[in-house]
C-alpha cells in the first residue's frame, strides 16, 4: 500500500492529495483528516491515522524542497524541520517498531547526502527509535504535485516522467550518525 501524507493544516492539503491520488489508485470520496495534516491511502480510502502501515508499504511524506533545504514547507511556505516531520508522523501514528518505506516526496530531498533533507529526517527517526530509520528515500530531482498521465513525475529534460521509470531517481537516505 502506498500512503500519502500531507503534513500541514494550511487547508490546501485535500486539493494536494487529489491531485496526486490517481497516480496511486483511486480519488477518495470521503477524507478522514489525522491530527497534523492530511492522508491518503492507495486503495481509496482515507484513514485518521497510520497505525496500519505495515513493513511492505510507503509512506509518501509531501511537501516543498530544495536542493540545500533542510526543512519542508506547505503551500504558504511555513516551514517544519525534521523533528517535527518525526513528530507529526508519530502524532499521525507511524508505529516505532514497524520498518515501513518513508520517501520524501519533495523537490530534491535526497540531494546533499548526509546533509540532505532524507538524511536529516533519517537521523530524528533514529534518534526516536523508529525501525523505518533506515529505510527513508529522498528525490534528486523536482517532483510533480499533481499525477501526470496516471503516475507520480520528476521533472528531467523539461519534461515530466515517471519517476519509477528512470535511474538515479530515488536515493537512499541512511541516517547519519
Amino acid at each position: 500500500m502506498k500512503y500519502l501524507y500531507y503534513p500541514f493544516d494550511d487547508r490546501t492539503g485535500l486539493d494536494t492529495l487529489d491531485k496526486l491520488a490517481p497516480a496511486v489508485g483511486t480519488v477518495p470520496s470521503v477524507p478522514a483528516s489525522p491530527r497534523i495534516g492530511e492522508l491518503y491511502r492507495s486503495d481509496g480510502t482515507c484513514p485518521a491515522g497510520l497505525w496500519n502501515v505495515g513493513v511492505n508499504d510507503e509512506v509518501f511524506v509531501i511537501g516543498h524542497a530544495a536542493e540545500g533545504m533542510k526543512v519542508l514547507a506547505d503551500a504558504q511556505r511555513v516551514q517544519i524541520d525534521q523533528t517535527e516531520i518525526v513528530a507529526r508522523l508519530a502524532r499521525c501514528g507511524l508505529r516505532a517498531n514497524e520498518n515501513c518505506k518513508i520517501v520524501l516526496y519533495a523537490c530534491e530531498s535526497g540531494k546533499g547526502g548526509p546533509d540532505s533533507l532524507g538524511a536529516k529526517v533519517a537521523s530524528a527517526l533514529k534518534n526516536n527509535n523508529f525501525a523505518c530509520c533506515n529505510n527513508v528515500w529522498g528525490f534528486n530531482f523536482k517532483v510533480s504535485m499533481r499525477a501526470h498521465k496516471g503516475a507520480l513525475c520528476i521533472q528531467t529534460g523539461g519534461s515530466w516522467l515517471p519517476y519509477e521509470e528512470q535511474e538515479y531517481v530515488l536515493m537512499h537516505c541512511p541516517p547519519n550518525h
